[in-house]
């Protein structure tokens, strides 16, 4: 089976009924950058389109709705903002690299790939501008976050001891994927999908923009060596049935539930798994910071928001 190793977001162009502003109109002023009705409109548009809502019908919904897309906006808006000052940019080869790699992590042909980002009704500038968001927050996070995020050897090695079943050679796992799409606020479903008060599949297939959606995120069997770095570090702290913690994949944020998981030989030592499991480690630490770093960012931000 063939898993796109990529996560889209639907087209900004979808025709849906929206409210109508002017084109004008600003809807938001962050640190002197503007947000505008139309930029709003066009992000909303898929969203609505998801939900099903209608505008004239379903008014405070989609006044919800398009207050969530907006604080979507303008947390994007102050991390570009914030890259500017400290000089972090993303350059047309780096966007190129990171398209070559999740082509070569999808297993697609380029024409299967193309075919891929047509059903999502995406194109490829559009694809590649997600792709430049991704790797912007990634730079972001490494200069500000990462560096203050410190793994000792005695809990790499702890680690290594209490799951030593899971560093199995022929390592396969089976794990469904929730991608919450930008007007869904995670914070509403995060602890309930951990603690199982909500059905993680039915969410999927209610509001997941991610892969397998129908089939709520189950992607089946991949080998451990398929799979993306960000997507080892979740799994790793994970037994049957449990629900990570929300995190980012490829900016956007996520949640797995790991449904099955297999061992076949003796296991490696841990000079050879310590790196892994230094990552395993440190991303709860580093979603940790990141929640403390944008908060400190909006405070010092001036946000005017005029919605």
């Amino acid at each position: 089976m063939r898993v796109l190793a990529f996560v889209v977001v639907l087209c900004m162009a979808l025709c849906v009924q929206v409210v109508a502003a002017p084109l004008n109109k600003v809807v938001a002023v962050v640190n002197g950058d503007m947000i505008s009705a139309y930029d709003l409109d066009r992000a909303v548009a898929p969203a609505l389109l998801r939900a099903g809502l209608d505008a004239k019908a379903n008014p405070e919904a989609v006044a919800d709705l398009r207050r969530n897309v907006l604080e979507s906006m303008i947390n994007d808006l102050i991390i570009t903002q914030e890259a500017q000052r400290l000089s972090i940019t993303v350059s047309d080869s780096d966007i190129d690299a990171e398209l070559q790699k999740i082509r070569n992590q999808s297993k697609l042909s380029e024409a299967e790939f193309a075919n891929q980002l047509a059903a999502q009704k995406l194109t490829m500038e559009e694809y590649r501008d997600h792709i430049r968001k991704g790797l912007l927050t990634r730079q972001l996070l490494g200069h500000m976050v990462a560096r203050k995020v410190v793994i000792s050897k005695e809990e790499i090695e702890a680690y290594y001891n209490e799951h030593s079943d899971m560093f199995g050679a022929g390592r396969t796992v089976r794990f469904a994927l929730l991608i919450y799409p930008p007007e869904v606020d995670p914070k509403k479903w995060v602890s309930q999908l951990r603690s199982g008060k909500l059905d993680f599949e039915e969410t999927v297939k209610k509001i997941s923009v991610g892969p397998m959606k129908e089939q709520g995120g189950d992607l089946g069997f991949i080998p451990w060596g398929d799979l993306a770095s960000d997507v080892k570090n979740q799994i790793g702290n994970l037994k049957q049935g449990d629900v990570t913690d929300l995190f980012l994949l490829n900016g956007m944020p996520a949640q797995i539930k790991l449904l099955d998981s297999s061992t076949d030989g003796s296991a490696p030592s841990l000079e050879d798994v310590s790196e892994q499991i230094e990552n395993i480690l440190r991303e709860p630490k580093m979603q940790e910071r990141l929640v403390e770093y944008m908060e400190q960012l909006r405070k010092r931000a001036v946000i005017d928001i005029r919605l």
